[in-house]
């Protein structure tokens, strides 16, 4: 990895994100074949959902957390935690599942499957629900803010 020109003790964003670059000239180029593949492993399921839903539903904050080295944390914060609920969902789930025989493998894996897709259509809706309120609060903010002036 090329060494930070700007300033030799802070380190680029590149550097904290665990992204290969090359400098050409004065701009950093991004290397993605030889990105930290732990990075973006650790990111996980429900943290990769979470990164394209605050893209897709607010650009201003996902490019707040990406320029400031926080987004990959965020959503390895966010995956762990919707691991857990995840977990707990279907835990809930399977126990409280109307099995015709209780030995049956098929029958357990039929609701495990079930738990897992509806925790999953769960969780993600409450991200985007998430997402959209603190769009939303940013905006009533600004709003009032203008309305002060």
């Amino acid at each position: 990895m090329e060494k930070n020109l700007w300033n030799k003790e802070e380190q680029t964003l590149f550097e904290r994100e665990g992204i290969a670059y090359e400098m050409r000239g004065d701009f950093a180029y991004p290397i993605l074949g030889k990105s930290d593949a732990a990075t973006i492993v650790n990111i996980g399921k429900y943290g990769r959902k979470w990164m394209t839903l605050l893209w897709e539903i607010d650009r201003y904050a996902y490019h707040k957390y990406l320029l400031s080295g926080e987004l990959t944390v965020r959503a390895m914060e966010f995956n762990e935690q919707a691991v857990e609920m995840e977990d707990e969902m279907v835990r809930q789930y399977v126990n409280h599942f109307p099995y015709t025989d209780r030995n049956s493998s098929v029958e357990i894996l039929r609701a495990n499957y079930q738990a897992t897709f509806f925790a999953d259509e769960v969780i993600t809706n409450d991200a985007r629900v998430a997402i959209e309120y603190e769009k939303q609060c940013r905006f009533d903010e600004a709003l009032a803010a203008n309305e002060r002036q």
